[in-house]
């Protein structure tokens, strides 16, 4: 299904502009199967954005555990768990987010930011849009599975966008028939 290691990650912020105060990410092999899972979260209050963004998260985020003391933390562990994918799969990997813009890529401006001279050539690129393969191969996006539960938990989101985008690369490999914009 997969032909290399494929990285996906989520991340929750305070509004669509606030800074991010969660992640996940899952290591999902050539096989398809999940080799590697990571987290991090901090609590929201210490992460900047405006008062209707941190009503949304009241309302709508759920996170198990806040184990950071800061959003800077939360980040640096973000880059730790990358390296880690990288070495568990032996080299580089496919980087992927569901929807990127603009939580998630404000996201690796900020991990860019936090030290831009040791990071500067080993940043996460290029990062791909699960989204954009879903509109390429006209995926009805399926129920979630338990694994990939409560909605707007970053690793349960990381893993509904990977199961996704195995979906998708199978249509792919199927052939232009079975896909949306490419018939």
């Amino acid at each position: 299904m997969f032909d290399a290691h494929h990285f996906v990650f989520d991340c929750e912020s305070i509004g669509f502009y606030g800074e991010a105060f969660a992640w996940g990410a899952v290591l999902v092999g050539p096989d398809g199967k999940e080799e590697g899972s990571w987290s991090a979260a901090c609590d929201p209050v210490k992460a900047r954005g405006g008062q209707d963004g941190r009503a949304w998260v009241e309302m709508n985020v759920r996170v198990p555990a806040w184990d950071c003391q800061t959003p800077r933390e939360m980040r640096n562990r973000f880059w730790k768990a990358l390296q880690e994918a990288r070495e568990r799969a032996g080299g580089p990997v496919l980087n992927w987010y569901h929807v990127g813009y603009p939580v998630e890529t404000e996201f690796l401006r900020r991990v860019y930011r936090d030290q831009s001279e040791v990071r500067k050539r080993l940043m996460p690129k290029p990062v791909n849009d699960v989204e954009t393969m879903v509109l390429l191969t006209g995926l009805a996006e399926p129920a979630r599975l338990p694994a990939e539960l409560p909605e707007h938990n970053p690793l349960s989101e990381a893993r509904y966008a990977a199961r996704i985008l195995g979906e998708c690369l199978k249509r792919l490999a199927a052939g232009p028939a079975t896909t949306g914009v490419l018939r």
